[in-house]
């Protein structure tokens, strides 16, 4: 190795160098949340403009005094300004009063939705120098357009306008209406009895057809994302309207004569309701179907129908009535007709959410000519329904003597739990079949009349036809529009007449099932002696503790005999010469379990009527008691409507025993 020629290598190793710090912003920062958007009805009804507002200043420099401003254009927001005093460098100051003054006559005149730029300043208030600006957009929306559900859903009581003109107009036609009826020409609210409640709403229906209004369809996907609604003076100068105009203009008759309305939002269609008496939701947006139907069944409120108005032959009120009843029957039965939610105007009144203003002004009545009513057919005016009154409300029981808590220890001994089918109705196709009965008081009343004899022949299971679905190509929506009919539900109700109990079935399982109830019944008598068949009707849905799902117990129970002629013949049905009961195992429970009683159904007298058991009154009760508990703010308990052929053990004796 040549040393000589070796070359030093020498190791330098550098010293690392810390990162470079950043220098400080030249300028403060402000941070701002605004709304995507305003219009008039968000605005009249209080909802902030400006969510948050602060100033952070991160620079290295002090600041006496800032001021922020804003401004806009167009000018929407009125300018206005904030003043922080003495900020130091790394301070946060969130600024709290964030009131904005809209230009609402600007608002006003809005048909068409727009874009503002609004634009924050800072400022040092010392040397006049802009320290930051904060530039964003929002949209301005027309007037009378609502945000859908997406946005605040009770806004749209807001469209709800029952001082407009025009509704003035319609009111003055209604009681044209009455007064050519023989009635009362006044407008009173709730100061009458239901019936008379539902005459001024049928008046209303009567004034709004005479205007013979257009249908026009909604915006795709109204309901979630919204749509500009029609106020009722454009309605009745256009003639045009859409689903929720018509929902809106009623609404608003009705509130303006005292009576409370609702608004019924289901997928892609609105409709209108009404309380009978003077109640409400207990909210604003409610999305409760079941309670929204029991309430329905014990004729606290009404639903109808509202676009019927624009029909060429304008129907009755009853039918436009009825048609409101069959949308929310068939609400989630498919995602066409999935229910949403309701808006409860008297409540959305109270949470403070108040019209619009009526910015048109209008000429002195006597210079004011009247509008020229176009030519249309009187609907019918029919006679009130008979409307129930609020029945006395069941009664809690608690032990308060030593007979009464040692009734209460003997209760709680009889099985209480899923394993009495008293409590627990079977959910197997092979043990159950439902019935589907619109009226199951007629089904009680044509088997007491069978038990009685006034009637011989017995009633015969039938699977449902094809009925306007997919095997039959007429159109059930061409039906109604034509004749203002359901079809469906007419078939059924007339079932009783030709002696059929329909089932959704099809005809070999239908067989098959019935096969199957008829020998467990037959070998169940045999071993037992006793009949263990029957038809129930109504059911309470409870929720034992510690499970999810829901038992469902039979109210009514209606002993029956299954028969069968001849090997080659169909099932028929008929009264066994035993009476119709209440399930006694379930109101044991409730008293034992939840303190209740139904002093009415307990006893040797139940609720009659000409032919047997009063099953209206009967479920009233129930479907009262449910709707008081979810009122209440009480889960767990709930009523279903549910007629069905099953087994069940032999009621006389306690369950549990031999």
């Amino acid at each position: 190795m040549d040393l000589e020629h070796t070359e030093e290598v020498s190791i330098v190793t550098e010293t690392p160098q810390p990162a470079p710090v950043p220098a400080p912003p030249a300028s403060p920062v402000l941070k701002v949340s605004l709304q995507d958007a305003l219009n008039a009805s968000l605005w009249e009804n209080s909802v902030p403009v400006l969510l948050e507002l602060a100033l952070q200043n991160e620079t290295d420099r002090s600041f006496s005094q800032i001021d922020v401003t804003v401004s806009s254009e167009p000018p929407v927001i009125r300018p206005r300004a904030w003043h922080l005093q003495q900020i130091d460098p790394g301070q946060f100051r969130t600024l709290k009063d964030l009131d904005l003054k809209l230009d609402g006559a600007f608002l006003s005149t809005q048909t068409e939705a727009s874009r503002a730029t609004v634009t924050f300043l800072a400022t040092d208030k010392e040397t006049g120098e802009e320290l930051t600006r904060h530039t964003t957009d929002v949209r301005v929306l027309a007037r009378n357009e609502w945000g859908g559900l997406s946005g605040i859903p009770d806004i749209l009581a807001a469209f709800v306008m029952p001082n407009d003109p025009a509704i003035a107009r319609i009111l003055r036609s209604a009681t044209e209406v009455l007064k050519k009826e023989g009635l009362s020409s006044s407008l009173e609210g709730y100061q009458g009895s239901k019936e008379r409640v539902w005459q001024q709403a049928q008046a209303i229906w009567c004034a709004i057809c005479q205007l013979d209004l257009a249908y026009i369809n909604p915006p795709a996907s109204f309901i979630d994302y919204g749509q500009r609604v029609r106020l009722p003076s454009q309605i009745v100068e256009d003639r045009l309207a859409t689903c929720l105009d018509t929902a809106v203009l009623f609404a608003a008759c009705l509130e303006a004569v005292g009576i409370r309305p609702i608004i019924v939002l289901t997928q892609g269609h609105a409709f209108t309701g009404f309380w009978l008496a003077k109640l409400d939701a207990g909210v604003s947006v409610m999305q409760d179907l079941p309670a929204l139907r029991n309430r329905l069944k014990l004729q606290d409120l009404a639903v109808f129908e509202t676009t019927l108005v624009t029909a060429g032959r304008k129907p009755s009120f009853s039918v436009a009535c009825e048609k409101g009843e069959a949308n929310l029957r068939h609400a989630g039965e498919d995602e066409e007709n999935t229910f949403r939610e309701i808006i409860d105007i008297h409540r959305a009144r109270l949470r403070r959410i108040y019209p619009l203003s009526c910015t048109v002004p209008s000429a002195p009545a006597e210079d004011q000519p009247e509008a020229e009513e176009p030519e249309a057919a009187l609907p019918a005016f029919e006679p009130a329904p008979v409307l129930r009154e609020d029945p006395q409300e069941m009664e809690e029981d608690k032990p308060s003597t030593p007979a009464d808590r040692l009734q209460r220890w003997c209760n709680r001994l009889l099985d209480m739990s899923g394993r009495n089918r008293l409590l627990n109705l079977p959910r197997s196709d092979k043990q159950l079949i439902v019935v589907d009965c619109p009226n199951p008081s007629e089904l009680e009343n044509h088997l007491a009349a069978i038990r009685s004899g006034r009637l011989t022949k017995p009633l015969r299971f039938c699977p449902w036809p094809d009925m306007m679905d997919e095997g039959d190509p007429r159109q059930a929506s061409l039906h109604h529009e034509r004749h203002h009919e359901d079809a469906a539900r007419a078939y059924a109700e007339e079932a009783l007449g030709r002696n059929e109990l329909l089932v959704s079935r099809k005809e070999n399982q239908l067989q098959a099932a019935l096969t199957e109830l008829y020998r467990r019944a037959r070998a169940a008598e045999h071993e037992g002696g006793s009949n263990v068949l029957f038809l129930t009707i109504g059911a309470l849905a409870w929720t034992a503790e510690g499970r999810d799902k829901p038992y469902l117990a039979p109210l009514i129970l209606i002993p029956v005999i299954l028969e069968r002629p001849s090997v080659k013949s169909g099932f028929v049905l008929r009264a066994h010469p035993d009476e119709s009961r209440i399930n006694a195992t379930l109101l044991e429970m409730l008293q034992a379990d939840y303190g209740l009683r139904f002093p009415a159904l307990e006893g040797e007298t139940l609720p009659e009527d000409e032919s047997g058991l009063d099953v209206d009154r009967i479920l009233e009760l129930f479907r009262r008691w449910a709707a008081l508990r979810a009122r209440l703010g009480s889960a767990g308990l709930r009523h279903a409507d549910h007629t069905v052929l099953c087994q069940v053990p032999d009621v006389e004796r306690p369950a549990g025993t031999q």
